[in-house]
């Protein structure tokens, strides 16, 4: 499967959300799990910690800041594609906040229910000064407006600042989230496995249709379905091996405030292995026909809230699924 560096760029910006979604379904079943010790109010008061739900505030709000990057930088590799002839200085700008989502990704690590009500506050006014300019820099990428390149400036600046004041000092957090995202690549992986391995459907028989012979339903995939599913299959390996070297590269780490280059290597192996999973669960959405993709969308959903309770709960998802040779000349190839 392979994809222009711009749509990869894309792929890598949506799946940012993604890991945030993971990380905030984990603090908020940490939250669940430490009830009795912020129901305290005497002690939480002693201790200028929040509640659960006040913290809340901060994730959501980094949250809705998170989806409106994802749609900034959606619009920016548009116009990069395009002949604007800021489109090389958008591409670059859009590159950056992409770089600063995963500085994001660790904000809200770091500021699990519990935080002392300065850390929050400090968090709030970061995200509250990136909030503004982001939604002007879409505003602005939406209508065409001729001060574009300035406003996504803008808003790169102020994305960038959450990476200054916030370290990469929880690289637990971090792993733990991806390890979510990989346990849904594997799952996905499995089924489309057990796809690619069909036989060919009979041409002559209609999908779905009554066999006589046996009283089923014939659902087997026709010859072109096959194909498909082997593809989807090829690439899945291939995403699955990077998303693990990714992990163990995080959980490797030894050091409680990654700085300088460690920051570059973190932000380029987390950063290509949400590129390869969105690439995968595409491959595994062209293989759905569009009126099951309702359902295909719950059963990811199912897969995401029991892979991040697996990982909430500290399982090594990834060591229980083999990663083939095939699949390791594969990530190779892509350069991870």
């Amino acid at each position: 499967m392979t994809s222009s560096s711009s749509d990869q760029a894309v792929f890598a910006i949506r799946s940012c959300v993604d890991i945030i979604a993971h990380a905030r379904t984990i603090k908020v079943r940490a939250a669940d799990a430490d009830g009795d010790v912020h129901g305290n109010d005497d002690s939480r008061e002693a201790s200028k910690e929040l509640s659960p739900a006040s913290a809340s505030v901060v994730r959501d709000s980094c949250s809705a800041l998170c989806d409106d990057l994802a749609r900034l930088g959606v619009l920016c590799s548009s116009t990069s594609r395009s002949s604007n002839p800021d489109s090389e200085v958008l591409a670059s700008m859009f590159a950056q906040i992409e770089a600063a989502f995963v500085n994001t990704v660790a904000l809200l690590a770091q500021n699990m229910p519990g935080a002392s009500e300065a850390r929050l506050k400090a968090v709030s006014k970061l995200v509250s000064a990136a909030a503004g300019p982001v939604e002007d820099a879409l505003k602005a990428a939406e209508s065409g407006e001729s001060d574009l390149v300035k406003k996504v400036a803008l808003a790169r600046d102020r994305v960038a600042a959450l990476g200054k004041e916030v370290p990469h000092d929880d690289k637990a957090a971090v792993g733990r989230a991806l390890a979510a995202v990989l346990k849904e690549v594997a799952d996905a992986g499995r089924e489309v496995k057990e796809m690619a391995q069909q036989e060919p459907a009979d041409a002559t028989v209609d999908d779905g249709a009554l066999d006589d012979e046996d009283g089923v339903f014939d659902d087997a995939l026709d010859e072109e379905g096959v194909a498909l599913a082997r593809e989807a299959s090829a690439a899945l390996g291939a995403s699955f091996a990077c998303l693990k070297a990714a992990y163990k590269a995080v959980l490797k780490s030894t050091t409680d405030n990654v700085t300088g280059s460690r920051v570059t290597t973190l932000d380029a192996c987390l950063s290509r292995a949400e590129e390869v999973r969105l690439a995968c669960e595409d491959a595994v959405f062209a293989l759905c026909p569009p009126a099951d993709r309702d359902e295909l969308d719950d059963a990811l959903h199912r897969c995401r809230t029991s892979a991040a309770a697996s990982a909430a709960a500290g399982a090594d998802v990834c060591d229980d699924v083999e990663v083939s040779g095939a699949a390791r000349d594969a990530a190779n190839a892509l350069s991870l």
